[in-house]
């Protein structure tokens, strides 16, 4: 199911500002962050995608580095 979830940002972000901005402000940023992190292989996949089309926003893309989605 989470695997499900996480195409469904993905899509829902790709190619829609307004969407990204909503998911980023609905607090989903960071549980995909995390899944990277935790998550299963297939996890860890879908939850890249989704966060690939959140970065097409700056401010998302400052929001995946502070939620810690990028290694130093």
């Amino acid at each position: 199911l989470k695997e499900q979830a996480c195409d469904a940002l993905g899509v829902l972000a790709l190619d829609n500002a307004g969407n990204q901005v909503a998911i980023a402000d609905a607090g989903g940023i960071e549980p995909l962050v995390a899944l990277i992190r935790d998550g299963t292989d297939a996890l860890k996949e879908n939850a890249a995608g989704a966060l690939f089309s959140l970065a097409y926003n700056a401010d998302n893309r400052v929001a995946i580095a502070n939620a810690g989605g990028i290694e130093p």
